[in-house]
């Protein structure tokens, strides 16, 4: 059993996970850059996921984060949990997943824990539609390596956007309507920005697999991919693919 934890831009993600790689606990706690390692303790602990983790007593942990301030303070945090340190995925940490791109330093964990995960459901080549604060269109090789990845705002963000840079629109709810052709204002926000992603996603689909020369196994996964579900029914919806990435990564790397 062991912990991994995803810090994103929005929410800091945990799972308890055993050797059948499947979370046995989670817990999602809001991304706050001032909170100290104390305070997310006593989050955790003050928890369900902080109960089982003392029932389970997990023997590792690994960290994936894309804001740099709460990476240290997750490693303190997770490592005063276990009384060791947690494996942090960046350089020098063997993730199994080659990067094919011209900067390999600046490829995110969470593009490589994703990557990883599809890579350990061994239907390879992959493409992830990832929907998260952002949207990453993620390219898998049948080699297993990251071949590359779009990057778009968010649902959510974008919602945001429409609502604050115009003078009379709402914020979307993000509830899916009936049909891509809204006739009020509200179906309106609400396909241009569900429907528009789910095309997005098909059609990044079909570019990458014209470049790959051969199909390629469509995964959903990312926090705000429930919104788009019923519009990919062709996706494999993987709401895990990340935590199990960091989880077949923790067993490349672990030390007895």
């Amino acid at each position: 059993m062991i912990i991994a934890v995803d810090i994103g831009n929005s929410l800091v993600k945990l799972a308890l996970i055993g050797d059948d790689r499947t979370p046995k606990s989670r817990l999602s706690l809001e991304t706050e850059v001032r909170k100290t390692p104390d305070e997310y303790i006593s989050l955790i602990l003050y928890s369900k996921f902080g109960r089982q983790l003392s029932e389970l007593a997990p023997q590792g942990a690994i960290l994936s984060s894309v804001v740099s301030p709460l990476t240290p303070v997750f490693a303190l945090v997770l490592e005063r949990l276990l009384k060791r340190p947690p494996l942090i995925v960046g350089p020098g940490i063997r993730s199994g997943v080659p990067l094919h791109v011209e900067h390999p330093l600046e490829v995110g964990s969470d593009l490589v824990s994703a990557a990883s995960g599809a890579i350990l459901r061994g239907r390879l080549p992959a493409f992830i539609a990832d929907f998260g604060t952002a949207n990453k269109y993620i390219f898998v090789s049948r080699d297993g390596a990251f071949e590359g990845v779009a990057i778009a705002p968010g649902l959510r963000s974008g919602a945001t956007s429409l609502k604050e840079r115009t003078s009379s629109l709402p914020e979307a709810s993000l509830a899916l309507p009936s049909s891509p052709l809204g006739k009020n204002t509200f179906d309106s926000l609400n396909a241009g920005l569900l429907y528009g992603v789910a095309h997005a996603a098909r059609g990044f689909l079909k570019d990458y697999a014209e470049l790959a020369k051969e199909p390629l196994t469509p995964y959903l996964t990312g926090g705000n991919a429930r919104f788009v579900k019923p519009l990919l029914d062709e996706f494999t919806y993987e709401p895990d693919l990340l935590m199990e990435g960091l989880y077949r990564i923790y067993r490349k790397n672990e030390v007895e």
